[in-house]
């Protein structure tokens, strides 16, 4: 008799457990909306060099594309002028300097209050 309950109570809870399924009924629930792109942000860093120190401009935010200089990203980077750029467009090719981007207006960049937003312009392949 032990062992009939136990074999009903088994088969029971299993056709309940089965029955519901878990699922709800309901669609799929939302996916979560892609974080917002951190602002475009100018920063400076002081950094010393042979007992010879240095503003550092650095730049977070920019676009997270592939770049005729390299692969760029958002992430707070340190900028760095090429000698060779004439015209306002970048002239370094390969993998190691990309270019800082952007596909947002300039004038929205942050800048520290000791710099002036109008040093940072924007040229025709958003290179800033």
């Amino acid at each position: 008799m032990k062992t009939f309950v136990k074999g009903l109570i088994t088969a029971v809870t299993t056709v309940l457990i089965v029955a519901c399924g878990g699922g709800g009924g309901g669609s799929a629930p939302t996916p979560a909306p892609p974080p917002a792109p951190p602002p475009l942000a100018v920063s400076f860093v002081n950094q010393c060099f042979s007992g010879t120190c240095y503003d550092v401009v650095q730049i977070q935010g920019a676009d997270a594309v592939s770049t005729s200089g390299g692969e760029a990203n958002s992430a707070l980077r340190t900028v760095y002028g090429y000698k060779n750029d004439n015209n306002d467009l970048g002239t370094y090719e390969g993998e190691s300097w990309p270019y800082v981007t952007t596909t947002q207006d300039i004038t929205s960049i942050e800048v520290p209050a000791d710099l002036s937003r109008d040093f940072f312009t924007k040229n025709e392949e958003d290179q800033i």
